[in-house]
C-alpha cells in the first residue's frame, strides 16, 4: 500500500505498524472472520481509544483550568493584601 502524506516517513510507518498490530491481533482472535470484519473491528478499537483519550484530555484540561482559577484568585488576594499593607504604612 502506497501512502502519500505531508508527514515524515517514519511517522507514517509508525502509524501503519500500529494499525497492522491491531489487525494481526484481531485476526488471531477470530477463526473465520473476513478481512472486512477485521478492519471494522480495528476501526471500532481505534475509535474507542480516541474517545477515551479525548475524554481524559477534557477532564485533565478542566482540572488545570480549575487550578489556574484558584491560583489567579490567590494572587489577586495576595495583591490586595499588599496594597492594603502599603496603604496602611503610608
Amino acid at each position: 500500500l502506497t501512502i502519500r502524506s505531508d508527514e515524515q516517513p517514519e511517522y507514517v510507518h509508525e502509524l501503519a505498524d500500529y494499525i497492522d498490530g491491531h489487525l494481526r491481533e484481531i485476526a488471531a482472535q477470530g477463526g473465520s472472520t473476513t478481512p472486512h470484519r477485521v478492519a471494522l473491528m480495528v476501526c471500532m478499537q481505534l475509535a474507542d481509544e480516541l474517545f477515551r483519550a479525548r475524554d481524559l484530555h477534557q477532564r485533565f484540561s478542566a482540572k488545570v483550568e480549575a487550578r489556574l482559577k484558584m491560583i489567579d484568585a490567590a494572587l489577586a488576594e495576595h495583591e490586595r493584601c499588599i496594597d492594603e499593607y502599603s496603604s496602611a504604612k503610608s
